[in-house]
């Protein structure tokens, strides 16, 4: 497993207080993201999905956010998704 950081200057405060709510969800441990007393989120995710997140700019991640946030899929799904379609 890797991890990736969302840091909090790059969402915006919207978007930051739903990562909050999906990351209190369910009991510690069990839901991503988790919330960093910073303000940044982590992601436990796998070594290729770090990979291809690392190599996205910064709005791109912003796209990749807002689809979670919003939608009712998981994080990797989409970054998944989004993999298959480069």
């Amino acid at each position: 497993m890797a991890e990736i950081i969302i840091k909090k200057r790059i969402v915006t405060a919207r978007i930051a207080e739903k990562l909050k709510n999906i990351a209190v969800c369910v009991p510690e441990g069990s839901c991503l993201p988790v919330a960093l007393e910073n303000g940044d989120f982590t992601f436990d995710i796998t070594e290729d999905i770090k990979t291809y997140w690392d190599s996205l700019n910064e709005s791109q991640q912003k796209s990749i956010i807002r689809r979670y946030v919003e939608g009712n899929r998981g994080f990797e799904d989409i970054i998944k998704e989004e993999m298959n379609e480069v």
